[in-house]
């Protein structure tokens, strides 16, 4: 028989009364009773029995029955004869059996489901979980409606028994976001970083979906991890490491009982750009060794696609490409843009936020195009409690839906960036209700500080900056520090606002004078800031038109300077890639630069087409005023590791923002236009000319429309 686990918190066993209340309850054959009529049978007040009733309903609620009790009409279990005879039975040995809520009852089915090979009875369930099979199935419908977007079923096969069905990668996806979703792993970080703590693992590995939470496989995961973050020279978020740690902990585990993924949960050519390929391998030689497994190409594969899709502490320099970096800050300030103009919040001052939702959306992209599906709980709740900001959220997605397309923005991944809009929008409240406060007394010494103590205790959104002699006021320096009040144990005569207290202690009166206060303040500071909200819309036209007028200039400047340099033949790709840094240069030193600047983006990712077979050398740099594009044709190719090459195609772009919009609409021209390539190949300056003018007339005539 298999054995299900209990790491759960018991619930607390009914009491007698309240068993009794359910009792009497079952004896009214589906009518209600008043709570003053059982309180009248069991002899004690009203009140006792209402501070019962949340116990019974959770009993009733994890149990599955229906239970109602409204004011007016009573107390009412509707259910069955056959039901209520359940009911009388489960109280009977209610004091018997281990109390489990309806989540604990769906993890230990889903875990012993996941971990077992082969078929398991109805009954081993209803048995151990001491549920009716009314109650199992309940569980079941349940839990198959959640698996059913992972395309993983619950088969219940009569005679056979239940068993889970999909394929591997769908199953890891499954339970790898139901654990995320619904188990309470608050601690296993704390577990995975305390080295004092590990004798904790068995206690968490009984719960019935970590049973992979082994020692042994935990260290190889914890050291696998940090050597991928010092190859790849990135740092990944405390959550983002716990969660590679909790999926690479479970692919271990599964292949070392043999269930290995399939078929590639991604396409090939994708697979092989990404940059983790090359740190997934050592991971991979790391746990073959570990664990005498021979790890297959597609978890290999899996392994690389998590590693890419792990969010990492904000930084733009960790993007492969600047302009793909550009281009995503850029969707990140419209989002942010709709939000603030349908809920009238400054979210655009905290460049913090900006990062960390750039940030965020980089991995949600990433996640997308990965097809790694991901749930949130907190979605519904979020529309729920702020409706308003969730709806700017959602229209603000619109412009991610459209930068992604065709690929298909989901609502959980909506909840998130809501999630991120919310939390800086508390802080944002916060900071507009504060109220900077300067005490003022006679002398300002011992009576002022008992005075402040008082205002911090009874006034959470007052900020007591300093504490003033009264003869020592100078308004001018107030405004400059940035107070906003002035409460004084002495009446003012003075140029600044101010409110006398009678007392050290504040009385009564005192308090309302100053709650009225700051108010006042409160909706001083919300139309102050409404009105600079539309001085600085007026701003954003002016730096809309200056940013148009500079994106036309990097125009004019690109379509005036083409270069196109023809070489009879070139020995390897170092030489090609001095040729290109000198193609633009007017000195050896900037030619030393440029092309240094292309080293260090090949150092993120060779940059060779194979499909046009060029190399497309471009970065970002400070030798240059000004953005060129220009092509190198090689007449006698040369091979390279990676294939022939017949050419490269040049892309230099000062350290300005306005350049990269432009030069990255060409570079996209490359691949949508097939008669611009061949142009640059046949040398054809005028026909060159001619495609990348209308393309960036196009582009420009767009943004000026926006």
């Amino acid at each position: 028989m298999i054995e299900t686990v209990n790491t759960f918190n018991q619930r607390k066993p009914l009491t007698k009364r309240q068993k009794k209340i359910i009792q009497i309850m079952v004896e009214m054959n589906s009518e209600a009773i008043t709570v003053k009529a059982v309180a009248e049978q069991l002899g004690v007040s009203n009140r006792t029995i209402l501070r019962d009733i949340p116990d019974i309903e959770t009993w009733m609620e994890d149990n599955d029955f229906h239970f109602d009790h409204r004011p007016g009409v009573g107390l009412l279990i509707d259910e069955t004869d056959e039901n209520r005879s359940l009911i009388l039975e489960l109280l009977h040995i209610e004091n018997q059996i281990p109390h489990y809520s309806r989540s604990e009852r769906r993890q230990i089915i889903l875990g012993t489901l996941f971990y077992t090979d082969e078929p398991i009875k109805a009954y081993v369930f209803t048995s151990q979980l001491k549920v009716s099979q009314s109650t199992l199935f309940a569980d079941l419908d349940a839990l198959d409606l959640w698996l059913s977007d992972y395309n993983v079923s619950i088969i219940r096969r009569k005679g056979l028994g239940l068993y889970i069905e999909g394929d591997e990668y769908n199953l890891r996806q499954a339970v790898s976001n139901y654990i995320f979703e619904f188990c309470d792993i608050d601690q296993i970080p704390i577990l995975l970083m305390d080295e004092k703590k590990k004798q904790e693992f068995t206690k968490v590995r009984n719960h019935p979906l970590l049973r992979f939470f082994e020692p042994e496989i935990i260290d190889c995961v914890v050291r696998i991890v940090t050597k991928a973050e010092d190859s790849l020279h990135v740092r990944y978020t405390d959550g983002g490491r716990v969660r590679l740690y909790m999926r690479y902990a479970l692919a271990i585990y599964r292949m070392r009982n043999h269930h290995f993924i399939q078929s590639s949960p991604m396409e090939r050519n994708r697979l092989s750009a990404m940059v983790e390929l090359s740190a997934t391998v050592q991971m991979v030689t790391e746990i073959e060794k570990s664990f005498d497994i021979k790890v297959p190409q597609y978890e290999i594969d899996y392994f690389a696609m998590h590693l890419s899709a792990t969010r990492i502490w904000s930084d733009m320099s960790n993007f492969k490409d600047p302009t793909q970096a550009m281009d995503l800050w850029q969707v990140v300030m419209s989002m942010t843009r709709i939000v603030e103009q349908m809920t009238g919040l400054p979210f655009r001052n905290n460049s913090k936020f900006i990062d960390d939702l750039v940030n965020h959306i980089r991995v949600v992209e990433k996640r997308v195009n990965l097809d790694i599906l991901v749930e949130n709980q907190q979605t519904e709740e979020i529309r729920e409690k702020n409706p308003a900001l969730f709806d700017a959220v959602e229209t603000a997605c619109q412009v991610l839906r459209e930068w992604m397309s065709p690929k298909e923005l989901r609502t959980a991944d909506i909840g998130y960036i809501a999630l991120h809009f919310a939390a800086e929008s508390i802080r944002i409240q916060e900071q507009i209700q504060k109220v900077n406060v300067a005490v003022v007394c006679p002398a300002g010494v011992g009576s002022s500080k008992i005075l402040a103590a008082n205002i911090r205790k009874n006034f959470k959104n007052v900020n007591v900056v300093k504490t003033l002699s009264a003869f020592n006021l100078d308004p001018e320096k107030l405004r400059k520090d940035g107070m906003d009040l002035i409460i004084s144990t002495m009446p003012l005569q003075i140029d600044f606002p101010n409110i006398y207290v009678s007392s050290i202690m504040l009385q009564a009166g005192d308090k309302v004078r100053i709650e009225n206060e700051i108010e006042r303040l409160y909706q001083q500071r919300l139309i102050s800031n409404m009105a600079q909200r539309t001085m600085i819309s007026s701003i954003n036209d002016l730096e809309d038109i200056r940013r148009i007028t500079q994106i036309g200039n990097e125009i004019i400047e690109i379509t005036e300077n083409f270069q196109i340099m023809d070489l009879e033949a070139i020995e390897d790709k170092e030489a090609l890639t001095k040729q290109a840094g000198a193609l633009f240069a007017t000195s050896m030193k900037q030619a030393e630069q440029i092309t240094e600047g292309f080293l260090l983006r090949e150092i993120v990712g060779d940059t060779y087409i194979k499909e046009l077979q060029v190399y497309l050398f471009h970065c970002i740099t400070d030798a240059i005023d000004h953005a060129r594009f220009g092509y190198i044709k090689i007449n006698q190719p040369f091979a390279s590791a990676k294939g022939p090459v017949e050419g490269a195609v040049v892309m230099v772009v000062p350290k300005n923002e306005y350049a990269l919009e432009p030069i990255g609409r060409l570079s996209a021209l490359l691949v949508e236009e097939q008669d611009f390539l061949q142009a640059l190949k046949r040398k054809d300056l005028r026909i060159v000319k001619d495609l990348a003018s209308q393309a960036l007339v196009k582009y420009y005539r767009n943004e000026v429309s926006k």
